[in-house]
């Protein structure tokens, strides 16, 4: 097996590099062994399409563009070994929660935090992130040992009392029953093996700054399978002659390209000398010299001026961030319309995307610029979401205003909207809640027209009063049964079951498939995909949920908090609706080298570069205690700014 690196910095070619290898060796044999381009999960679908974009290229039956995942998926469903249900984050959420609950008396420091907003994520992550990096209980065990032993850092030592306690127990039911995401890449190492698929195929690998403990194994698998291994680095390679210290560009990927070595090394592997592509000739930017000075010279000190006239790098300041995006879609417009460029040679990069995407989504869509923003969307506004939050909220809080109508109002609880507009304004007026909603007498609250009119007259108008009645009848319909349900349940299990009893009795499903037809008829793509998928996403999560706490007891207000937390937590993934959009993305993982006009927006101190601070479970401090005890994590905030660096640099 052959090892060779591809090395260069940012705009040199690497990526034109592979592609163009294996289009050659698709030219010359269509037919024969796997080529496979590794790259991120986010690159797949840019990777296939420039692949594709190769106009000389009969076909692709060779060649395939997978990342981590997909090859997962692929290996599993051809080898076998994935036949243990999936716990999602949310069930595995669920299943932290019953923990700390069981060992409340014995915890040192979580027991204090335990109910806590978020809490449980952070302790999720934590968890998940020992498994990436491959920290097994025995290793948290011995650095605690050491830690009792030196009688030092008596927080840390607590803290890792409290995450063996909990992790343990964690580990033995997950092993026992489920199989959770961070399992899944252990799995793929043991199983590639049996994957002829690799046998004789040579891989590329693209696109990546470093690997986790758990990727690292992967590849060793794949290594030993296949007959070339292929890696490009974006590392300078004047870095290559010299000792880097942690404050370089390319530090992380000299130390990813000294564990790929270590491993072909340890394996056997013919170790090629590295391909250097030119720095002095990037391909990138071959016909822009402004920016091949920028790439050489931004972080060099003191940094060369450029001394010729240049249009390419312009900085705006805004006094908001609606005038900033205004001036944005006022510029893209402009550059459509009199230099000839389409909407999808532009990208829109943010650092930090929440304060932007809704005001870019309006702004863009009042100024008719069709955008695609890369990034999963949550699923609080969908009005399935709030029908499940509104119905449970009834029970919480007996028959308020505010959930009874946010239930009808969502146009799944078979009511027409006039009807509930005339029982709302009828409810409002009586100061309507609680049990008489579902009492047996009809409503014969009265109201004055006039002054001179005595409280307890007869209503003037009786056709409303019957029509406020029968609306009443339809708006609790459904609901009413739904609350004398819930009421008699008191697990988990129950009070699901309650909950989609009135979810198929509404016929939701049904409703959604029919939303989702009327939606692309209107040519609403996007709105169509969210009701394609939000009935799976509930399903999965209720199924989550059942999963994690199926026959615990809980009162209905705990429910609901359960429910609420595993809503906010859906995530829709949803593919771009057409070739000539706008892509709005983040920095830290965006990646387009064929992009013509980029617009970088909120680019202000402490958004670029990051201002990392300490989160999770450890500090910073604390994570550097550990690397000393053997227990090496991801890196601290101090390495992130580092890495900062390097987004911008890209």
């Amino acid at each position: 097996m052959i090892l060779q690196f591809i090395l260069g910095r940012a705009g040199t070619g690497k990526t034109y590099y592979c592609l163009n290898e294996i289009t050659e060796q698709l030219k010359k044999s269509p037919q024969g062994a796997p080529l496979i381009l590794l790259v991120p999960e986010q690159a797949t679908l840019l990777t296939e399409k420039t692949l594709l974009s190769f106009s000389d290229i009969k076909g692709i039956m060779r060649a395939e563009v997978l990342s981590f995942q997909r090859m997962t998926y692929r290996v599993l469903n051809e080898v076998g070994g994935g036949a243990k249900a999936h716990i999602g984050d949310l069930g595995k959420k669920m299943l932290i929660r019953r923990l700390l609950q069981k060992h409340k008396d014995e915890l040192k420091i979580f027991r204090w935090v335990a109910d806590r907003p978020g809490f449980i994520e952070n302790l999720d992550r934590t968890f998940t992130e020992l498994k990436n990096y491959m920290i097994s209980i025995e290793n948290l065990q011995e650095a605690f040992d050491k830690l009792k032993l030196l009688g030092k850092n008596d927080m840390l030592a607590d803290k890792l009392n409290d995450l063996i306690l909990v992790y343990k127990d964690l580990q033995n039911i997950l092993t026992d029953k489920y199989i959770e995401s961070s399992n899944y890449l252990d799995l793929l190492a043991q199983k590639i093996r049996d994957w002829s698929y690799l046998d004789d195929a040579e891989v590329w690998v693209d696109g990546f700054t470093g690997f986790t403990p758990q990727e690292y194994v992967v590849i060793r698998e794949i290594m030993k399978k296949v007959t070339k291994f292929n890696m490009t680095l974006c590392i300078n390679p004047s870095e290559l002659k010299r000792q880097v210290d942690e404050s370089s560009l390319f530090y992380r990927q000299c130390q990813t390209m000294e564990n790929i070595i270590e491993i072909g090394k340890d394996i056997g592997v013919c170790i090629k000398k590295p391909v250097i592509l030119d720095p002095d000739a990037p391909y990138r930017f071959k016909d822009n010299p402004v920016f091949a000075h920028l790439e050489r010279e931004f972080f060099n000190y003191p940094p060369s001026p450029y001394n010729n006239k240049q249009e390419s790098v312009r900085i705006y300041t805004a006094s908001n961030r609606r005038a900033e995006i205004e001036g944005a879609a006022r510029e893209i417009i402009r550059l459509c319309r009199d230099e000839g460029y389409r909407f999808r040679d532009i990208y829109v990069l943010l650092r930090d995307m929440e304060p932007y995407k809704q005001l870019i989504s309006v702004i863009f869509a009042d100024n008719n610029i069709p955008c695609f923003i890369d990034q999963k969307r949550l699923v609080m506004h969908h009005p399935l979401v709030e029908l499940i939050r509104s119905a449970l909220e009834v029970v919480v809080q007996n028959w308020t205003y505010d959930p009874v109508f946010r239930f009808l109002k969502t146009d799944l609880a078979d009511i027409e909207r006039e009807r509930v507009d005339l029982l709302e304004n009828y409810v409002l007026a009586h100061g309507i809640k609680g049990s008489k909603w579902i009492g047996d007498k009809p409503w014969t609250y009265q109201r004055k027209y006039t002054l001179g009119e005595e409280d307890g007259s007869v209503l003037k108008d009786d056709v409303e009063l019957t029509q406020v009645n029968y609306a009443r009848k339809e708006a609790v319909k459904y609901l009413s049964d739904f609350y004398n349900n819930i009421k008699d349940k008191r697990t988990v299990r129950g009070y699901t079951e309650a909950l989609f009893e009135l979810l198929f009795s509404l016929d939701v499903p049904q409703k959604l498939q029919k939303w989702e037809t009327e939606a692309r008829d209107r040519g609403e793509l996007d709105l169509a995909l969210e009701h394609a998928q939000i009935w799976d996403c509930i399903v999965d999560m209720m199924d989550e949920i059942v999963q994690g706490l199926g026959d615990e007891q809980l009162t209905i207000e705990e429910y609901t908090e359960v429910v609420e937390s595993g809503l906010k937590n859906i995530r829709l993934g949803l593919l771009p609706l057409g070739m000539d959009q706008v892509v709005i993305g983040d920095l830290d993982r965006s990646r387009n080298p064929d992009v013509k006009v980029v617009f970088i927006l909120g680019a202000n101190d402490g958004v670029i570069p990051l201002r990392h601070v300490d989160e999770g479970t450890f500090t910073d401090s604390e994570r550097l205690d550990l690397a000393k005890l053997k227990v090496e994590l991801a890196p601290d905030s101090r390495s992130r700014l580092f890495d900062e660096q390097y987004y911008i640099y890209v």
